[in-house]
C-alpha cells in the first residue's frame, strides 16, 4: 500500500509542474504621434522582458508594427469663371527601427471626387460650404499593420527592469487636393487634425522561473516522507 501511495504522490507531482512550466504571454504597446513630416524622429520606449530567474522560449519575442492617419481637408474654388472637379488626399509613409526590426509603411486615403462651382463671390474669404466650397470631413484610416517581426530574444531579455527602444521617422505626410480635368485658376485648401500614429507591440512567450518548480518539487517530497 505505501508503494502505490507514493507513486500516486510522485505522479501528482509530475503533473503539477507540468502545468507550473506551461509557457505564458505578457504583452506591451506603445506609440508615438506626428502632424508633419518636418518633425524630427521620436524614440518610442517598451520594456525589455525581466526573467527574474526564468526564461524567453527560443523565437518567441514577436514585435508588431500597426500605424494609422488622418486629416479634415476643406476646399474653396475662387476662380469666377471655372467650375471645378476635385477630390482630397492623404499620403502617410514612415519607418521604425528597432532592434533586429526594420519596419515601414504608408497609406494613401482619397474622397469621392465631387463638384465645385465657380466663385459665388466670397473671393479670398476662405469658405468651405457649397456651392463652391467643400468640407470633405475625416479622411484616413486606422490601425493598419507594417509587419510582424521575430527578432533575436536577446535583444529583449534582461535581467532586471530594462527597455527597448524603437525610433520612428515620419517619412512623407500629405494632405492635398487632386483636380479632374481643368484645374480652376485659383483655389484655397485648409488642412485640420493632421495626424500619423504608429503603434510598436512587443509580445513576449516565456517560461516560469525555475525556483518556483524546485520549491513545488520539495513541497510533494516532504508530503511524501509525511504519508510514510
Amino acid at each position: 500500500m505505501r508503494k502505490m501511495l507514493a507513486g500516486g504522490i510522485l505522479v501528482a507531482v509530475a503533473v503539477c509542474c507540468g502545468a507550473v512550466a506551461s509557457a505564458d504571454e505578457v504583452s506591451y504597446c506603445n506609440f508615438v504621434s506626428f502632424t508633419s513630416d518636418l518633425q524630427d524622429p521620436q524614440d518610442l520606449y517598451l520594456p525589455k522582458f525581466d526573467n527574474q530567474g526564468g526564461s524567453l522560449i527560443l523565437d518567441d519575442v514577436v514585435v508588431n508594427v500597426y500605424h494609422s492617419g488622418s486629416a479634415q481637408p476643406k476646399a474653396d474654388n475662387d476662380d469666377p469663371f471655372k467650375s471645378a472637379v476635385v477630390r482630397a488626399r492623404v499620403i502617410r509613409q514612415f519607418s521604425a527601427i528597432g532592434p533586429g526590426v526594420f519596419s515601414s509603411g504608408g497609406n494613401t486615403v482619397t474622397s469621392p471626387f465631387i463638384n465645385l462651382d465657380p466663385d459665388n463671390g466670397d473671393l479670398a474669404l476662405f469658405d468651405a460650404t457649397p456651392p463652391d466650397g467643400w468640407d470633405f470631413g475625416v479622411l484616413g484610416y486606422a490601425s493598419l499593420l507594417a509587419g510582424q517581426y521575430f527578432p533575436s530574444e536577446a535583444f529583449y531579455d534582461s535581467n532586471g527592469p530594462a527597455n527597448v527602444a524603437f525610433n520612428v521617422s515620419p517619412l512623407l505626410m500629405v494632405n492635398d487636393l487632386q483636380f479632374e480635368g481643368i484645374t480652376p485658376d485659383a483655389w484655397q485648401l485648409e488642412v485640420e487634425y493632421p495626424i500619423l500614429e504608429v503603434q510598436v507591440c512587443v509580445t513576449y512567450t516565456y517560461s516560469p522561473e525555475p525556483a518556483s518548480l524546485g520549491l513545488l518539487a520539495v513541497g510533494g517530497l516532504a508530503l511524501l516522507r509525511r504519508r510514510r
